[in-house]
C-alpha cells in the first residue's frame, strides 16, 4: 500500500521510536480499512461489483436469481431493470436492446399491421434470452403479439462463415444449429 501512516507525521515526530512503532502496529488496520472502502465503492457499480453487490441490487429490484446464474447474467438482469425508462418508444427500446445484447446481438422485426413484434437474440447471448423476454414484456404494449427467440444458425449463416464440411463434421447437428460457431 502506498499510504504509510509514518508519512503523515511531522518530521519531528518521525524521529521518536514510540511513534514509529505505533505507526507500524496500526498500518495493517489502516490498510484493511482502505481495502474495505475500495470494495464498498466497487459494489456500487455493475462493472466492478461482486456477488455481494449483485445480491443487494437484486434485493432492491426484487429479482430472484437462479442458482445456475453467473455474475455476468445477474448483472445483465440488474442492468436490464435499471435502464428501463419512460417514455417507451421504439427507438428507446432498440437502444435498450443494443445496450443489453450489443449492436449485433439481436434482430428486431415490428409488424404494425399485425400488431406483432419478433425479437431474436444472438446465440452468443442465449443465456440472456429470458431477460430480454422479461424486458420486452414490461415495455411492449399488451395488445402486441410478442415472440422472443434465439437466432439459430441457418444454412446461409453457415455458408457466410465459410466453414468446410470437414470443419462442420466435428459438430453435432444440434451444435451446428444452436451454438455459436467458431470460425
Amino acid at each position: 500500500m502506498d499510504r504509510n501512516l509514518i508519512d503523515y507525521l511531522p518530521e519531528v515526530l518521525k524521529t521518536y521510536k514510540e511513534f514509529r512503532e505505533l505507526m507500524r502496529v496500526e498500518q495493517p488496520q489502516i490498510e484493511a480499512l482502505w481495502n474495505a472502502c475500495d470494495s464498498l465503492m466497487n459494489e456500487g457499480f455493475l462493472d466492478t461489483e461482486t456477488e455481494v453487490g449483485a445480491a443487494k441490487w437484486e434485493k432492491i429490484l426484487e429479482i430472484k436469481p437462479k442458482n445456475t446464474d453467473s455474475l455476468e447474467v445477474r448483472n445483465f438482469r440488474i442492468h436490464g431493470r435499471l435502464i428501463v425508462s419512460l417514455p417507451y418508444t421504439e427507438r428507446t427500446f432498440c437502444k435498450q436492446l443494443a445496450a443489453l445484447c450489443g449492436e449485433d446481438g439481436y434482430s428486431y422485426k415490428l409488424d404494425y399491421d399485425k400488431f406483432s413484434l419478433q425479437i431474436k437474440v444472438a446465440l452468443t447471448s442465449k443465456k440472456l434470452k429470458d431477460e430480454v423476454q422479461s424486458l420486452a414484456e414490461r415495455i411492449v404494449p399488451q395488445n402486441y403479439i410478442l415472440d422472443v427467440d434465439l437466432m439459430y444458425n441457418t444454412h446461409r449463416i453457415i455458408q457466410e462463415c465459410g466453414l468446410t464440411n470437414r470443419q462442420l463434421a466435428q459438430y453435432t447437428h444440434r451444435e451446428i444449429q444452436e451454438e455459436p460457431l467458431i470460425y
